[in-house]
């Protein structure tokens, strides 16, 4: 979901990075929406492994919002490029919930309501069908302010504002055991949380970090191995403290500082792959522009609630090894069945001329 106005200098692995971070939501899908994670016995070899996977690919939402940053501090804004998200978004939506509501072998799962059709078929965005997309919506139109805001400031600055951020939303909620939002970040599922990661994402585009592909792997491997202890941490000091048995994730969220900490490292380990073979960098570009119609087609509520869900439970009963493998699999299978259903919609699109409508709408209003 990023503007495309940087083809003479694209960098080809945060394409990659991006494929990754699409990859990385299915299995956290799998692991959540499929019962994994629900239905492992507590604090069972399988109930550590699937909560450090989890951990593993937390991020991976982060990391979108970050790459928006970094790929478009730069770039000239064109208001108009959200219109072929926003119609690739009610192309499924609105096919998903038709096919649910007419085809049998569908309406099995679900009996479609007036209510979902009118939802799925006309007000995707507004009515919050894809909560990612609709916070990005929201962010998206402050992008030319956030980047002239960012542009005007020095490292010192920015510095101080991304730590300001850090330590705001991520570290000060946690002195309160995150039993309040506070500062309405909603755990990360809000525009303002998109924002932030933009800032930071924008960040390491704007002041270059050196760090080897070693010490990024050591930093990203690291931070997910401190906030999956910290889990486990705070469950045996609660049990200390309040004599009973509770859970407390204080670190195991979007604005965790553990999960900030991860995203940065796969960002800047990322930037660094150089990828020459102009036929890799072809597929890998084709591929990371279809990885957005992966969520949309997965995440369509009624696929989500009614096909999806818990349908990867007895996965919990395996051994660590089968487990992992399975998930694994699971999530590249739904991946590339999503890939494969969306080269229809990318030549229907081609056909149509949708994805010239920014520059069109741009020439039409603007004269540019």
């Amino acid at each position: 979901m990023e503007n495309k106005d940087y083809k003479n200098e694209r960098n080809y692995g945060i394409d990659l990075l991006r494929i990754l971070a699409m990859y990385m939501v299915v299995i956290l899908h799998i692991l959540g929406c499929g019962g994994i994670l629900w239905t492992c016995e507590k604090f069972s070899l399988n109930y550590y492994v699937a909560w450090f996977l989890e951990t593993s690919a937390y991020c991976a939402v982060d990391v979108f919002a970050m790459i928006s940053g970094y790929v478009m501090v730069n770039a000239k804004f064109n208001g108009f490029r959200i219109i072929p998200l926003y119609l690739t978004v009610l192309f499924y939506s609105a096919i998903i919930t038709l096919l649910f509501r007419f085809l049998p072998m569908l309406s099995s799962f679900h009996e479609v309501t007036i209510r979902e059709l009118i939802k799925g078929v006309c007000i995707p965005v507004v009515s919050q069908q894809y909560w990612y997309f609709s916070a990005y919506v929201g962010m998206y139109f402050f992008i030319p302010f956030m980047n002239k805001m960012i542009l005007s400031l020095s490292k010192n600055e920015y510095t101080i504002l991304c730590l300001t951020i850090i330590a705001i939303f991520s570290l000060l909620p946690v002195v309160g055991l995150k039993m309040f939002d506070t500062f309405n970040t909603g755990g990360g599922y809000t525009t303002i949380w998109l924002i932030c990661c933009y800032f930071i994402g924008a960040y390491f585009k704007k002041f270059p970090i050196t760090l080897s592909k070693v010490k990024c792997i050591l930093l990203y491997t690291g931070s997910i191995f401190c906030a999956w202890f910290a889990k486990f941490l705070s469950h045996v000091l609660l049990k200390l403290i309040f004599s009973k048995d509770t859970e407390l994730d204080l670190f195991i969220d979007y604005t965790s500082v553990f999960i900030i900490i991860s995203g940065i490292a796969l960002l800047l380990l990322f930037s660094q792959i150089n990828i020459k073979s102009s036929y890799v960098q072809k597929n890998i570009s084709f591929i990371s522009n279809l990885a957005f119609s992966v969520y949309i087609i997965h995440v369509q509520p009624l696929i989500f609630n009614y096909i999806l869900k818990y349908k990867f439970a007895d996965l919990a009963f395996d051994n660590p090894f089968f487990l992992l493998l399975k998930v694994f699999l699971g999530a590249f299978l739904i991946f590339l069945l999503c890939v494969c259903i969306d080269i229809f919609r990318y030549f229907i699109f081609k056909i149509l001329k949708i994805n010239d409508i920014p520059r069109l709408c741009m020439h039409r209003f603007f004269n540019l």
